[in-house]
């Protein structure tokens, strides 16, 4: 009947959405595209980000100093603010959570941490959730907090598998799994801040996967972070939610901007 027919030509149309998709972000690159670090065998990680810098080819447009570059060397731009890893990488996202166009999102930004020099690819972004988002009076909705660890996980996958392969753009990745315990509820107008870290890279074989814990806390203090980070004693923090999640590679940039 036309109702059959018409799901034929749905799902047709799905497939065909699809592989032009995959087509396009696997293939269609401005920079040099996602590759694992044993492809390329052993390497000067400092001389390559040179090397990178000396073609014209912007390698730490965030301008953190916890950037690798910035650590191997590559000097930072003088008079420049140090950018969020959302404007620097996908100005123009209409993301609802990160988005920097979207006019009425969550306006998450996210910054490479300076807690821990020992990871600089971990992330730490802050935002504060206003009464708009609230599930029940007085409590702001679960889904927001899950969407807001998930998205800002995605940006650590991406910028861990970009770190780890040497590139000047993170590769786009989208959530395989999700998990995630609430451990307080969040009152809306509290400022918190999302911190994760990539603690397993599979990048040998595709699809390259990062498995990233994380935790959404009040701001302002330091905690005992769930995998995200190391225990401290100097402030007592509330802990709203702790996670992990795995994100899978799934395009060579995640923008193209």
């Amino acid at each position: 009947g036309t109702g059959l027919v018409r799901g034929v030509v749905a799902r047709d149309a799905l497939r065909g959405r699809l592989a032009t998709w995959n087509f396009h972000f696997q293939s269609a690159s401005p920079c040099r595209g996602y590759t694992s670090s044993a492809d390329e065998g052993d390497k000067d990680d400092d001389s390559t980000w040179e090397e990178l810098q000396a073609a014209g080819i912007p390698v730490n447009p965030c301008n953190s100093p916890q950037h690798p570059a910035a650590l191997a060397g590559v000097p930072l731009a003088a008079g420049e603010m140090n950018k969020s890893i959302q404007e620097s990488y996908d100005a123009h996202s209409l993301c609802f959570v990160c988005g920097n166009a979207h006019p009425d999102g969550l306006n998450l930004k996210s910054f490479r941490s300076e807690e821990d020099s020992e990871h600089p690819s971990d992330l730490r972004s802050v935002v504060t959730v206003s009464d708009n988002y609230q599930g029940l009076p007085g409590i702001v909705s679960t889904g927001i907090l899950d969407s807001l660890m998930i998205c800002h996980g995605s940006w650590q996958a991406g910028i861990a598998l970009m770190d780890k392969a040497i590139l000047p753009r993170p590769p786009l990745t989208l959530t395989k799994s999700f998990s995630v315990q609430i451990q307080n509820r969040l009152p809306p107008g509290t400022k918190v801040e999302i911190i994760t870290r990539a603690i397993d890279i599979e990048d040998k074989r595709e699809p390259y996967s990062v498995k990233v814990t994380m935790e959404l806390r009040e701001a302002g203090g330091i905690a005992g972070r769930g995998g995200a980070g190391g225990a401290g004693d100097e402030a007592e923090v509330v802990v709203f939610a702790a996670g992990e999640a795995v994100y899978q590679k799934v395009g060579a940039v995640r923008s193209m901007w």
